[in-house]
Formats: C-alpha cells, sequence, structure tokens
C-alpha cells in the first residue's frame, strides 16, 4: 500500500482555513478593425475561484537617487493540482494582480505552488 503525504482528505480539511482565492487568467491578443493588436486577459478554467493561500516570501529594497522602492514577492499555495497554469499567465485574487514567476508542483500530484510578483497598476 502507498501512502500519499498529502491526500484529498487533508486538502479538503485544509480548505476551510484557505481564506484566499485566486482566478488564474491568460494574456488573449485580439486585433481591431484596423488590424491592431489588442491585448486583454481572460480567465481560465470557465473563471474557476481556486481556494489557496497567499504568503510573504521575500521582501527587497532597491533604494534609487530619490525614492526606496520596495518589492514584495509572494508564494500562492493553490488547494489542488493544476498542471495547466504557466509562468506567461497571472494569477488574480479580489483587486490584486500577480504576475506568476514560477510554478511548482508535489511529486503526489495533490498541490500547485506559485512564485508571484505583485502588478501595481
Amino acid at each position: 500500500m502507498v501512502l500519499e503525504i498529502i491526500n484529498q482528505v487533508f486538502l479538503d480539511e485544509l480548505a476551510p482555513f484557505a481564506t484566499d482565492t485566486v482566478t488564474i487568467q491568460q494574456k488573449s491578443i485580439t486585433y481591431d478593425a484596423a488590424h491592431q493588436s489588442i491585448e486583454n486577459w481572460v480567465n481560465i478554467a470557465n473563471g474557476e475561484s481556486i481556494k489557496c493561500f497567499i504568503g510573504n516570501v521575500k521582501s527587497v529594497e532597491i533604494q534609487e537617487a530619490n525614492k526606496t522602492r520596495s518589492i514584495m514577492g509572494r508564494r500562492i499555495v493553490l488547494l489542488g493540482y493544476y498542471a495547466s497554469i504557466k509562468v506567461q499567465m497571472r494569477a488574480v485574487a479580489g483587486s490584486e494582480i500577480y504576475n506568476i514567476l514560477a510554478v511548482y508542483h508535489d511529486g503526489y500530484k495533490s498541490i500547485s505552488e506559485l512564485d508571484v510578483e505583485q502588478v501595481i497598476i
């Protein structure tokens, strides 16, 4: 008998504590009447909201001539395995948008993790 370290029962028990949700989006290019490209972001997986945990993993301050800039790296742990997520996509949690920098999956195909950076518009 093979015992998985992370199994569906464990993920189901974690779900009530996952207060965050994200929607994954990918870039879509369309063309207007003048044949100019228009970039839009569209939801994948029918716009499914994925339960997750969002946490800070690193913070960097960059000193510039007239200001100090802070960059906050984050890790998003998705409660589920999502092999179709790629670094060309982005994660949206409420009004916050994150560019996906790296995607990791556990060996048991139970969870996916994203290293992201927040996009400030």
